[in-house]
């Protein structure tokens, strides 16, 4: 078993297509993770027990429908947990999991941000996660903005969901939250999405952890999606 934990996020831009759920899942499996928080999986409820076949393992899912949102957080077994308990949102924008790992208990969040600027989202959100209390958090996803408007943005005109951003400040604030990637790269123009006419980019993925875990975080980084316009 493995002595560390690590922990990916990515935007799947749709599951649905069979062919491309069991390619992208045997991708993601090789790449040996422990924890695999997915966002946009267009997964139908209905087949939820097939798509756990497919995976082989434990997961679970806050599914919309198959053409539209859905989140998932995706187990390997190759470590040690034990999942405690699990939140879905209805609309498939995020799901929550409080697991235990190596007698700590975390809340694990895969979220899907609205393309939109929807504070209200990120009120509701705060206010869930206060509900279910945590001590560890990290929350990782496709959020649909950026924290920093100069070194997360490339090629913009305009700033996009920028209430929704003030409001995700304030969710920093109060839970005592990182932005671990930044963190640890202060200066660092990485991106995370893409679209090439006309070429824009920006780091609308990334993974807010609480301050006291950065010091057990060993490394962080960006790296090619699959099969999506998304990187991990």
């Amino acid at each position: 078993m493995n002595s560390s934990v690590k922990i990916i996020s990515m935007n799947c831009h749709g599951l649905a297509d069979p062919h491309k759920r069991r390619d992208v899942f045997h991708y993601l499996r090789k790449k040996s993770y422990s924890i695999y928080l997915l966002q946009d999986t267009h997964f139908d409820p209905k087949i939820e027990n097939c798509i756990r076949a497919e995976w082989g393992y434990k997961c679970h899912f806050a599914s919309y429908n198959s053409s539209s949102r859905g989140v998932a957080i995706l187990f390997n077994n190759n470590f040690e947990f034990e999942v405690k308990r699990v939140y879905k949102d209805i609309t498939g924008n995020y799901i929550f999991v409080t697991v235990k790992i190596m007698d700590k208990e975390f809340l694990i969040v895969s979220l899907y941000g609205p393309n939109r600027d929807n504070t209200e989202f990120y009120v509701e959100l705060e206010e869930r996660i206060s509900e279910v209390g945590f001590e560890n958090l990290i929350i990782g996803g496709d959020w649909n903005l950026v924290l920093d408007f100069t070194l997360d943005y490339y090629n913009y005109k305009h700033l996009n969901n920028t209430k929704a951003q003030e409001q995700v400040d304030n969710l920093m604030i109060n839970f005592d939250l990182l932005d671990i990637w930044r963190e640890l790269n202060p200066e660092k123009r990485r991106y995370t999405w893409r679209r090439n006419t006309p070429l824009q980019q920006s780091r609308l993925d990334f993974f807010l952890i609480s301050d006291l875990l950065s010091t057990y975080v060993t490394d962080v980084d960006i790296e090619a999606g699959y099969r999506t316009d998304h990187s991990m």
